[in-house]
């Protein structure tokens, strides 16, 4: 059930905002206490577009009612309703650059710099959607919007006339906008304009939570997640991860379950890819006592234990097949059965899965359901690689390092410039796993005095392969290559280790013996990992 309008007291030079709030048909009260006071346990549930709706409305009158407000809160208000990559209101910008983080660009002096007469834009007469072609057409017309596109990427725009002023919003997403997120702004248009008319003093921006603790970066594709789990986390559906391996599939799962109505319950991670076969069923349902040899005591199972809180099925890509359809009825009847029992137990829990295979092709090929594809898969969230999120390289292996000699207790001297450029320039095929092995083990060889080098260089291994491709035999040479390269890269992901639950033939989904022949094949030593 949505959190109903807090109380807040309207500050008395604002007389007149009482009755246009209740001419625009707002609904407000005068009492104490400010929204949302202490965020109430279902404030965040609002994700529906009348929820969504609501939830801005608040916010937007929570602003109103403070003696002191800014354009970057009115602009942050806008954000969870309608992202935007940059936000033009009343000649002031805001570039997103994080999260929760927004650089304040002033236009005039971006119009100085690009030579441009000032000042620009013009306020819009209608509120409008430019996407892809349209706004490149537009773009074309308007040499300021085509400087502003070019220098920040944007492929798209929403813009609402709010009395003297208009909120122009801008994505790098060609498809961002739709007609309801305009109706929406338009509805509000009247508390849009109040907010950005009677600004007082400028406040930093909001305070950051621990929702997304642990995931650094600011690349437009990790916020473009960022905003697809605050979307979804306040739902009760199931909510599907995809990426490779490394990604951080586990932290973003945990930013769900902080999201979501089931924060103040369990977090249960199972691993699909590293339960044995023969025991998985028990391990994820339970059972009774005497169920089978060696059952003495009753034993709940991963699903019960995440009883009111969240399980995250990591590798789901990786379930026994027979077992794929146990799974199915439970998702579909939210219910459970332990082993030895026929007495099933209602559950109350949401589900996250995760894999870095391709679903799509395991149905094709019979390797997994058709049907419990389509029952997880209902709000699929795609985790960018490393190697697409470059801007990200330099805060991430800034973190590690910090992390890293934090806990040898070196002083942190910082990373050198050769260092850093060889770590931008390289594609991780490992992702962030293997960004954070290459740091620690750079650490660890460090004095601390002077600025951090890599142990080796990551580019080292100079490729034998031929540049031109002529024959079978170069296909077959570039092939071997390319496969040595990558298995190495796993095996330092692994600090060299191939069997176990961490080692790299569980990374790869392979046997042991396997990958061992392979690397026998290959020509792979112990020594080619230093």
């Amino acid at each position: 059930m949505a959190a109903p309008l807090q109380k807040i007291q309207l500050p008395a030079a604002d007389k007149g905002l009482q009755a246009l709030l209740e001419q625009a048909g707002y609904t407000v009260s005068a009492f104490k206490g400010t929204f949302p006071a202490d965020k109430p346990a279902d404030y965040l549930l609002l994700n529906t577009q009348a929820q969504q709706a609501l939830r801005l409305q608040q916010s937007l009158i929570a602003l109103l009612a403070s003696p002191q407000r800014s354009l970057l809160q009115l602009a942050q208000a806008i954000q969870t309703a309608v992202p935007f990559d940059y936000c033009l209101a009343d000649h002031c910008g805001f570039l997103r650059i994080g999260r929760d983080e927004y650089q304040v660009i002033d236009p005039e002096a971006f119009a100085v710099m690009a030579g441009m007469k000032w000042p620009w834009p013009q306020k819009a007469s209608s509120a409008s959607i430019l996407q892809g072609a349209k706004f490149k057409a537009a773009a074309q017309r308007m040499p300021w919007l085509k400087k502003l596109a070019a220098l920040h990427g944007l492929n798209a725009s929403l813009t609402v006339p709010a009395g003297n002023t208009t909120i122009r919003l801008y994505s790098r997403n060609a498809e961002a906008y739709t007609q309801e997120q305009l109706a929406l702004l338009q509805h509000l248009a009247p508390l849009l304009q109040y907010a950005a008319g009677a600004e007082g003093t400028t406040l930093p921006s909001l305070p950051r939570d621990d929702r997304f603790e642990g995931i650094i970066g600011a690349h437009p594709s990790l916020l473009r997640v960022f905003d697809l789990v605050e979307r979804v986390a306040p739902q009760d559906t199931t909510v599907l991860l995809l990426g490779e391996s490394g990604t951080g599939k586990e932290l973003v799962a945990k930013a769900v379950h902080r999201l979501s109505q089931y924060r103040n319950g369990p977090f249960v991670r199972v691993n699909c890819a590293s339960l044995p076969p023969d025991l998985i069923e028990s391990e994820l349902f339970g059972y009774e006592s005497g169920a089978f040899t060696g059952a003495a005591s009753r034993r709940k199972g991963k699903f019960e234990q995440a009883q009111d809180g969240s399980i995250f099925l990591d590798e789901i890509g990786e379930m026994p097949h027979e077992l794929q359809s146990r799974l199915l009825r439970v998702l579909q009847e939210k219910e459970i059965e332990p082993l030895g029992s026929n007495t099933p137990i209602p559950l109350n829990v949401r589900v996250i899965a995760a894999t870095h295979r391709d679903l799509e092709e395991a149905v094709s090929s019979g390797e997994f359901r058709l049907d419990l594809y389509y029952r997880l898969n209902v709000f699929p969230v795609t985790l960018p690689p490393l190697r697409e999120r470059g801007t990200d390289i330099r805060p991430l292996s800034t973190h590690f390092a910090a992390q890293a000699f934090k806990r040898l207790r070196k002083p942190f001297p910082g990373i050198s410039a050769t260092m850093m450029t060889e770590l931008e320039t390289f594609h991780w095929p490992g992702n962030i796993r293997e960004l954070e092995n290459v740091i620690t083990q750079a650490v660890i060889l460090s004095d601390g005095k002077s600025p951090l080098q890599l142990a080796k260089p990551l580019h080292s291994q100079q490729s034998s392969a031929p540049s031109v491709i002529s024959n079978l035999h170069d296909l077959k040479q570039v092939q071997q290559q390319t496969e040595r390269e990558y298995l190495l890269s796993i095996l330092r992901q692994a600090n060299g280790k191939v069997r176990g639950e961490k080692g790299a033939a569980a990374i790869l989904r392979v046997k042991p013996t396997t990958l061992e022949s392979r690397m026998e094949k290959l020509g792979i030593s112990r020594k080619d990992l230093h």
